[in-house]
């Protein structure tokens, strides 16, 4: 009786292992592996844990085009891009996140054009894709073409209209970056500082600390440290704050508790009100 009830516990656990032993280790792969055959997104999330956790491509590929097979309105022309540009095989990537944005899919085009930009050098598809990515909503798209425009090609203008695109779409990246370009390369501090502050109502980080540093160099030394003190547990360390004032900028603790201070009547999203002993 013993031996009848092991060899049955034993025959149900084999029922529930995977074919594929290594599926054994992430949860519901082997549920997605019994109807991956007749199921697109069982198949395609197969390919995923394939692609993302086993490393497996040739796996992933096949259980990729397979889910695409079953339904070709999922993600899968993009993740199937995506694939291929991990693994060099530039044209099939190419190919597949031009399936992708035939189907509507705004991140096919957006990976389109970073493959462009990135691997082939090829600015004039980057600046295409990115422009379509942009246009199917994409906020990244705008502000990636800003950043080719502007670090790439240095056309000024263009990467100015499309940082303020991707600033319109509510990415305040956008407004930053405006502020870093009028700053140092176009050497215009006073709408460098109106971008600045726009990014940092909405408490964008490296806004603030850009801005500081601007006023630092505008010898406004209490202001400065001032946007940098309401950094602390905002995205950075107290100490990591504290030693750059004393060690960078050379604050004595007089002038610490001054832009403390200073900082807690500042017009920002969050103050920090600890001490800075």
């Amino acid at each position: 009786m013993l031996k009848h009830i092991l060899l049955s516990f034993l025959l149900l656990t084999t029922t529930l292992l995977a074919e594929d032993a290594r599926l054994n280790h992430y949860r519901d792969a082997t549920k997605w592996e019994k109807d991956a055959n007749t199921n697109a997104d069982s198949a395609f999330n197969l390919g995923v844990t394939y692609h993302k956790k086993i490393k497996d491509y040739d796996k992933a590929i096949y259980w990729y085009k397979k889910a695409y097979k079953l339904d070709k309105g999922n993600d899968v022309a993009n993740n199937l891009g995506y694939l291929y540009d991990d693994i060099k095989k530039y044209d099939d990537a190419i190919k597949w996140y031009k399936v992708g944005i035939e189907q509507g899919d705004a991140d096919s085009s957006f990976n389109l054009a970073l493959l462009y930009k990135r691997k082939i050098k090829d600015y004039p598809n980057a600046i295409k894709y990115y422009t379509k990515a942009y246009e199917m909503g994409e906020s990244g798209g705008a502000f990636n073409l800003a950043m080719l425009y502007e670090e790439s090609l240095k056309d000024y203008p263009n990467a100015i209209k499309y940082y303020t695109k991707a600033y319109k779409m509510g990415d305040m990246g956008g407004a930053n970056s405006l502020g870093y370009l009028y700053e140092h390369n176009l050497k215009d501090t006073k709408n460098a500082e109106l971008w600045y502050k726009i990014a940092v109502s909405k408490n964008n980080k490296r806004a603030i600390g850009n801005l500081a540093k601007l006023y630092n160099k505008q010898n406004k030394k209490e202001l400065g440290s001032a946007y940098m003190i309401s950094l602390i547990n905002n995205g950075y360390t107290k100490s990591k704050v504290l030693t750059y004032l004393k060690t960078k900028w050379k604050l004595t603790d007089k002038e610490l508790q001054k832009a403390y201070k200073l900082q807690l009547k500042l017009d920002i999203p969050k103050h920090y009100r600890g001490n800075i002993n």
